[in-house]
């Protein structure tokens, strides 16, 4: 049976993520990456709108807050690292009439707090910003953007890889064994042993 110091149960972006960092951060940690299908990136990671989120909704002073503007900082980094494809095009966040406007103005405070740039602007601006929405008021947020996720995780889970650590791809784990000195991981095409295991599997993390 194959045996590692950890394994990490999803091949989305969380887990590859999180194996990247543990082999970049402890290079002599030997690390698998599990994943049921037969590519990574195949659920989530690979079916969302690819924003790259500024910060501004979150509580002021929260650890999602911090972990936010630190994630888009290195983010950037990692695309500019491996030559993939992003965008900062900027996003709005629109009161659609007066009804929305004070929640506006929270956001926009929210904003301010967690040192982000956002600027209030009115119709005329929208429209030329984005002249397929209408609304009374607006935040223009420019530290917004866009990447394609599926190929940041492709990036992550070569660098994995790259420095001799497992990915294994189309075994779906079906039971945990634990002990107090091991786990023995259980899947569809046989079972691995790992002092560690984490959990990344999204919406089947709980199954």
């Amino acid at each position: 049976m194959p045996t590692y110091d950890v394994a990490i149960i999803g091949g989305g972006i969380v887990g590859l993520a999180t194996a990247y960092r543990l082999t970049e951060q402890h290079p002599d940690t030997s690390v698998v990456v599990l994943e049921k299908e037969e590519q990574v990136a195949a659920h989530q990671t690979s079916h969302n709108s690819g924003v790259i989120h500024s910060g501004v909704f979150y509580e002021p002073g929260s650890l999602k807050a911090e972990n936010c503007r630190e994630g888009k900082r290195a983010l950037v980094e990692f695309c500019e690292r491996e030559g993939i494809d992003y965008e900062m095009c900027g996003k709005v966040v629109v009161a659609t009439d007066e009804s929305e406007v004070a929640g506006l103005d929270r956001i926009e405070a929210k904003g301010h707090a967690n040192q982000i740039d956002c600027t209030r602007i009115g119709p005329e601006r929208l429209y030329e910003r984005e002249p397929h929405v209408q609304g009374v008021a607006a935040l223009e947020v420019p530290s917004a953007g866009i990447v394609d996720y599926e190929a940041v995780a492709e990036a992550l889970a070569d660098g994995v890889t790259d420095r001799g650590h497992s990915g294994q791809t189309g075994g779906e784990v079906r039971d945990l064994h634990v002990t107090p000195n091991h786990v023995t991981v259980d899947t569809t095409t046989g079972a691995v042993q790992a002092r560690h295991a984490v959990n990344c599997a999204g919406l089947y993390a709980d199954r």
